[in-house]
């Protein structure tokens, strides 16, 4: 009885707090490979940006002969107490999937969050529970999940090897992350490393994971991977380290197999992923479109200078619109490189160019340190018409600073 309480409990704490937020880490004009990472359950924003901290500073000791090591981000995975409202239906809805269909707890996630069909046998019999469950209205993570893929594809277009490193309940984002990845070349660009996982699976078989033995959290979750690897704790060690799952004081640990196991996969990931084949440019300041499936949707940028790029002026002063897309869903492509970038105001703008019916633009900025995702609303195409008077999507401000010589952006919806 109470192994099932605290598994109770261990399930309610990994679904409570299920947002995203994107990292405020700027493209690097030198460099090919990222590591995201996902922060667990009850982990504060200064927290998060500390276990990156660690792994990165672990990563660079246990490899100093590499000359152009991998860039560290962010991916927040808020402690969202807020977004509890509903969680009881919420659950049971997840435990009705889970039983009838076995399905992994990341996917029936994406069902409760509209981002996946529930399968037709289902459907008519969980209508009625699934009205219910509050925490569909308004629900913030699908917009949140969205901005991630649009961060994690912004770097995968570029050319990067992207890795996800994940801890706890990242891993269940980590999961909707890539199975949300369709396409097979930026499928093959995205990996991922599995810490602490309480899901049933990962959504790329071949990969590895870790999880500690004395990580009670994680051994009180009945469907989630085994237990791999052991740091010879005591019953005292496990209890001063958040029952064996605190990422910095357990899998972390100096020295101790969870250390050496998490640098060696997080290293050997990267050989198994490929990059895009034909990657967009890279600079500090990158705007990325995507869209539905109507035919065609315009990304404009005016810059500084007054010069207007979009597909009838590809090159500008400052920056290249270098991928254009007319067969829907995008992505279209703008990026100011390192040597070309100009200082001052930029606009950002859409142009709905030919369709038959509403659309729906997603729009991806990072300015420097400095990043937006936006959706705008699409209501009927406007062909050659919205060329000079595309809609607004944000104005970016581009500084260099002086003393440092990097790239500062400012971005104002």
């Amino acid at each position: 009885m109470l192994r099932l309480t605290f598994q109770t409990v261990s399930l309610l704490t990994l679904l409570l707090t299920s947002g995203l937020a994107l990292s405020q880490t700027s493209p690097s004009c030198s460099t090919d490979r990222v590591v995201f990472s996902i922060n667990g359950v009850l982990t504060s924003d200064t927290e998060a940006q500390q276990n990156s901290d660690v792994l990165m500073e672990r990563y660079l000791a246990a490899n100093p002969s590499e000359t152009v090591p991998p860039r560290f981000k962010v991916l927040y995975n808020p402690s969202g107490k807020k977004y509890a409202r509903g969680a009881g239906g919420a659950i049971d809805f997840i435990e009705v999937i889970m039983q009838q269909t076995g399905l992994g707890l990341s996917r029936a996630i994406r069902m409760v969050m509209s981002l996946e069909p529930i399968p037709e046998p289902l459907n008519t019999p969980i209508t009625t529970i699934l009205s219910a469950v509050a925490v569909m209205n308004g629900n913030p993570d699908a917009g949140t999940l969205q901005r991630m893929l649009n961060g994690v594809n912004a770097d995968i277009d570029q050319g990067s090897k992207v890795l996800l490193v994940a801890h706890s309940q990242g891993n269940l984002w980590a999961n909707s992350i890539l199975a949300l990845t369709v396409d097979q070349h930026r499928r093959a660009a995205l990996g991922q490393v599995g810490i602490a996982v309480p899901d049933t699976r990962l959504e790329k078989s071949s990969v590895s994971h870790v999880t500690l033995t004395e990580d009670l959290v994680i051994r009180a979750v009945p469907f989630a991977l085994s237990t791999t690897t052991s740091n010879g704790y005591s019953l005292r060690d496990i209890l001063t380290r958040t029952m064996g799952h605190n990422f910095i004081s357990a899998y972390m640990d100096a020295k101790r197999p969870a250390e050496k196991d998490i640098l060696a996969a997080t290293k050997s990931s990267f050989a198994a992923l490929t990059p895009v084949p034909n990657p967009s440019g890279q600079g500090p300041f990158t705007v990325t479109l995507t869209w539905g499936a109507q035919p065609d949707v315009d990304l404009h940028v005016f810059e500084p200078n007054g010069t207007h790029v979009y597909y009838a002026r590809q090159s500008g002063a400052a920056g290249y619109l270098d991928v254009d897309d007319t067969t829907s869903f995008g992505p279209e492509h703008y990026y100011a490189s390192c040597a070309r970038i100009l200082t001052g105001e930029y606009q950002v703008g859409v142009n709905y160019y030919s369709g038959n019916g509403p659309e729906v633009a997603t729009v991806f900025i990072q300015a420097g340190t400095a990043s937006l995702s936006r959706q705008i609303p699409l209501p009927v195409a406007r062909g050659t018409s919205g060329d000079n008077s595309p809609l607004p999507v944000a104005r970016v401000t581009i500084q260099r600073n002086l003393t440092t010589g990097e790239i500062e952006g400012a971005i104002v919806p």
